[in-house]
């Protein structure tokens, strides 16, 4: 079997379009489980299980933008909330490029987090 994205494409034409969408939801349902744990003080839950999903090729190609945009802007929330700022707007525009967010909370957190910075080392 040849590899590359040519191969990903006419592999996952082969798929049902509802394995697809059971694959997204079941995707959804565990980041939300990450999301929860994260605010219950497991900070690297959200940035592992987004990793993860990254490097599994098919799993990652099969996912629609929507649901991509998610799990990356979930990965900038946590960079934000580690303090690698530059990272967070890497993975926020990233995120936006995909899907645009559906608010600008995350963007705005990160202006935030950036201007705090900013006035402790003024201060």
């Amino acid at each position: 079997m040849s590899s590359g994205p040519a191969a990903l494409l006419s592999f996952n034409a082969e798929i049902p379009p509802a394995l697809f969408r059971e694959l997204g939801d079941a995707t959804e349902r565990r980041l939300d489980e990450a999301q929860r744990r994260a605010k219950e003080g497991d900070r690297l839950g959200v940035a592992l299980f987004t990793h993860e999903m990254r490097e599994k090729t098919v799993v990652w190609e099969a996912l629609s933008s929507k649901i991509k945009a998610r799990l990356i802007r979930a990965e900038g929330l946590a960079a934000i909330e580690n303090d690698d700022l530059d990272q967070a707007q890497k993975l926020l525009d990233d995120a936006d490029a995909l899907h645009p967010a559906s608010d600008r909370s995350a963007k705005t957190l990160l202006v935030y987090r950036r201007q705090a910075r900013a006035l402790q080392l003024t201060s």
